[in-house]
């Protein structure tokens, strides 16, 4: 059974109507977008991006390598699921959801890309069990994260920051949504709503 996330995923490479997704990357330039493509390019090998609009984020952070020059994949981790590729079907699923073996396991990984964990902010509390592991691995991808084409970027809703990495982590805020940002999911959703069946909208194109 496809999960709607999975369907989520699969809208990320290809609109369902036709429309070229670069149309929701033009609508997000600025702000969060050119904001990770600089220190992407730039080589920081760990961005911190602060949010609780997960999959806004996602979906900025996909159409921007998708437009850029960038040449890198974007994988997505997360403890229920673990290491998955664009589509969400899993990469190396027998280590797939332990956060202390997905930092190593992304240190020896040989293709370009940027890692997204999702709400690793939990391993990094002193309070965890295994944050003495995790941070001391996330200071160990620096060097190597910073000499190859491959970036790892923390998603949370919350910053949590151990002092060791401070000097090592990037922070990067998720702005609001520019007027054309929303008016461009005003108009996904008055479309989703015409191709539904049983839903009957009378707005003339443009209202």
């Amino acid at each position: 059974m496809t999960s709607d996330r999975e369907t989520e995923g699969t809208d990320r490479k290809r609109s369902s109507d036709g429309r070229n997704p670069n149309d929701t990357a033009r609508a997000n330039l600025g702000g969060l977008a050119s904001t990770l493509e600089t220190y992407i390019k730039a080589g920081y090998p760990i961005l911190y991006v602060v949010t609780p609009e997960e999959e806004r984020a996602l979906d900025i952070i996909c159409e921007m390598l998708e437009r850029s020059s960038l040449k890198r994949t974007p994988y997505f981790w997360s403890v229920s699921r673990g290491l998955c590729a664009m589509d969400y079907k899993p990469v190396n699923p027998g280590k797939r959801a332990e956060p202390t073996q997905i930092l190593p396991f992304l240190e020896q990984f040989e293709e370009p890309g940027v890692f997204i964990l999702e709400d690793f902010h939990f391993f990094l509390d002193e309070r965890s069990k295994g944050a003495p592991v995790i941070i001391r691995q996330l200071r160990d991808l620096v060097r190597p994260f910073t000499s190859s084409p491959k970036t790892l970027v923390l998603l949370s809703p919350v910053l949590k920051i151990p002092p060791e990495l401070e000097k090592d982590v990037t922070v990067v805020d998720l702005d609001l949504p520019d007027e054309a940002a929303l008016l461009k999911t005003l108009d996904d959703a008055i479309e989703e709503a015409r191709n539904a069946d049983g839903v009957q909208i009378n707005l003339a194109k443009g209202d």
